[in-house]
Protein backbone atom coordinates (compact mmCIF):
# COMPACT_ATOMS: atom_id res chain seq x y z
CA UNK A 1 0.00 0.00 0.00
CA UNK A 2 2.55 2.41 -0.03
CA UNK A 3 2.62 2.68 -3.67
CA UNK A 4 -0.49 4.22 -2.97
CA UNK A 5 0.67 6.35 0.32
CA UNK A 6 3.29 7.88 -1.93
CA UNK A 7 0.96 8.76 -4.89
CA UNK A 8 -1.25 10.38 -2.43
CA UNK A 9 1.45 12.10 -0.97
CA UNK A 10 2.44 13.33 -4.34
CA UNK A 11 -1.24 14.16 -5.11
CA UNK A 12 -1.53 16.51 -2.44
CA UNK A 13 1.62 18.44 -3.12
CA UNK A 14 0.83 19.32 -5.96
CA UNK A 15 -2.81 20.08 -5.21
CA UNK A 16 -0.89 22.07 -2.39
CA UNK A 17 1.72 24.08 -4.89
CA UNK A 18 0.52 27.71 -3.48
CA UNK A 19 0.82 26.15 0.43
CA UNK A 20 -2.31 28.30 0.88
CA UNK A 21 -3.85 25.23 3.15
CA UNK A 22 -2.44 23.01 5.52
CA UNK A 23 -1.51 19.64 4.50
CA UNK A 24 -4.01 18.12 6.94
CA UNK A 25 -7.03 19.84 5.83
CA UNK A 26 -5.91 18.97 2.24
CA UNK A 27 -5.82 15.93 3.02
CA UNK A 28 -8.75 15.79 5.19
CA UNK A 29 -10.54 17.51 1.68
CA UNK A 30 -9.48 14.79 -0.72
CA UNK A 31 -10.66 12.17 1.91
CA UNK A 32 -14.29 13.36 1.60
CA UNK A 33 -14.34 14.43 -2.13
CA UNK A 34 -13.16 10.68 -2.78
CA UNK A 35 -15.81 9.56 -0.60
CA UNK A 36 -18.54 11.90 -2.01
CA UNK A 37 -17.85 11.06 -5.40
CA UNK A 38 -17.67 7.45 -4.54
CA UNK A 39 -21.03 7.36 -2.63
CA UNK A 40 -22.55 9.49 -6.11
CA UNK A 41 -21.22 6.76 -8.33
CA UNK A 42 -22.89 3.84 -6.10
CA UNK A 43 -25.99 6.18 -6.06
CA UNK A 44 -26.38 6.24 -9.88
CA UNK A 45 -25.44 2.92 -10.14
CA UNK A 46 -28.16 1.35 -8.33
CA UNK A 47 -30.97 4.17 -9.52
CA UNK A 48 -30.21 3.08 -12.80
CA UNK A 49 -30.12 -0.67 -11.79
CA UNK A 50 -33.86 -0.37 -10.41
CA UNK A 51 -35.17 1.68 -13.28
CA UNK A 52 -33.82 -1.32 -15.68
CA UNK A 53 -35.84 -3.65 -13.63
CA UNK A 54 -38.59 -1.81 -13.10
CA UNK A 55 -39.12 -0.79 -16.54
CA UNK A 56 -42.17 -2.09 -18.65
CA UNK A 57 -42.20 -4.75 -14.94
CA UNK A 58 -39.12 -7.12 -15.56
CA UNK A 59 -39.29 -6.22 -12.02
CA UNK A 60 -41.69 -8.63 -11.56
CA UNK A 61 -42.13 -11.96 -13.38
CA UNK A 62 -46.11 -12.54 -12.06
CA UNK A 63 -47.84 -9.19 -12.09
CA UNK A 64 -50.13 -10.70 -9.90
CA UNK A 65 -47.07 -10.29 -7.24
CA UNK A 66 -46.37 -6.43 -8.46
CA UNK A 67 -47.49 -4.25 -5.45
CA UNK A 68 -47.55 -1.29 -7.77
CA UNK A 69 -50.01 -3.48 -9.79
CA UNK A 70 -51.73 -4.97 -7.04
CA UNK A 71 -52.83 -1.42 -5.30
CA UNK A 72 -53.08 -0.30 -8.87
CA UNK A 73 -50.78 2.51 -9.34
CA UNK A 74 -47.29 3.14 -11.30
CA UNK A 75 -43.82 3.77 -9.88
CA UNK A 76 -44.10 7.39 -10.55
CA UNK A 77 -47.20 7.83 -8.06
CA UNK A 78 -47.04 10.28 -4.97
CA UNK A 79 -47.18 9.10 -1.70
CA UNK A 80 -50.85 10.25 -1.36
CA UNK A 81 -51.70 8.59 -4.55
CA UNK A 82 -50.20 5.58 -3.24
CA UNK A 83 -52.13 5.50 0.77
CA UNK A 84 -54.96 6.36 -1.38
CA UNK A 85 -55.31 3.21 -3.39
CA UNK A 86 -54.26 1.25 -0.69
CA UNK A 87 -57.14 2.38 1.82
CA UNK A 88 -59.42 1.78 -1.11
CA UNK A 89 -57.75 -1.94 -1.97
CA UNK A 90 -57.99 -2.47 2.20
CA UNK A 91 -61.40 -1.24 2.28
CA UNK A 92 -62.16 -4.27 -0.41
CA UNK A 93 -60.03 -6.77 0.83
CA UNK A 94 -60.64 -6.39 4.47
CA UNK A 95 -61.71 -9.76 5.92
CA UNK A 96 -64.83 -8.01 7.80
CA UNK A 97 -66.33 -7.20 4.22
CA UNK A 98 -68.35 -9.90 2.06
CA UNK A 99 -65.61 -10.23 -0.42
CA UNK A 100 -62.68 -9.62 2.06
CA UNK A 101 -60.24 -12.39 2.83
CA UNK A 102 -57.33 -12.96 5.30
CA UNK A 103 -54.42 -13.62 2.01
CA UNK A 104 -56.17 -10.71 0.18
CA UNK A 105 -55.36 -8.51 2.91
CA UNK A 106 -52.13 -9.61 3.78
CA UNK A 107 -51.16 -9.17 0.02
CA UNK A 108 -52.41 -5.23 -0.23
CA UNK A 109 -50.87 -4.83 3.14
CA UNK A 110 -47.45 -6.43 1.42
CA UNK A 111 -47.81 -4.32 -1.77
CA UNK A 112 -48.56 -1.07 0.45
CA UNK A 113 -45.28 -1.84 2.83
CA UNK A 114 -43.12 -2.68 -0.29
CA UNK A 115 -44.01 0.14 -2.27
CA UNK A 116 -42.92 2.64 1.18
CA UNK A 117 -39.89 0.82 1.36
CA UNK A 118 -39.05 0.94 -2.32
CA UNK A 119 -40.28 4.99 -2.29
CA UNK A 120 -38.00 5.41 0.85
CA UNK A 121 -41.30 6.93 2.91
CA UNK A 122 -40.45 4.48 6.07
Amino acid sequence: MAGMEDLLGDALKFANLGGKMPMDKLMANLIKSIQVNTLTQLRNTLTQRIDELTKDGDMFADDSMNPFSILGVTTASTEEEVNKAYKKKAAKAHPDKESGTNEEMMKVNAAYEAIRRYKGWT
